[in-house]
């Protein structure tokens, strides 16, 4: 499993949307779309608030372990 779909993962737990995991994260849903694709690697200023707001394993999210 991809980092695309470890978010998409958080994303479904958290039983959000693409647009309002979005809206909740403070970026556009077109950014949400392309990380979840794996056509882009997410940002820090995108993992930060992740992790602080949806408590993820920072190891979990990049590499799949832990």
């Amino acid at each position: 499993m991809g980092l695309g779909k470890r978010l998409r993962t958080v994303r479904e737990r958290l039983g959000m949307t693409q647009k309002e995991f979005a809206n909740f994260l403070n970026v556009g849903i077109a950014t949400v779309q392309r990380y979840e694709r794996e056509e882009r690697a997410p940002s820090g200023e995108f993992l930060k608030p992740l992790l602080d707001k949806c408590n993820v394993n920072i190891n979990w999210l990049l590499t799949g372990e832990g």
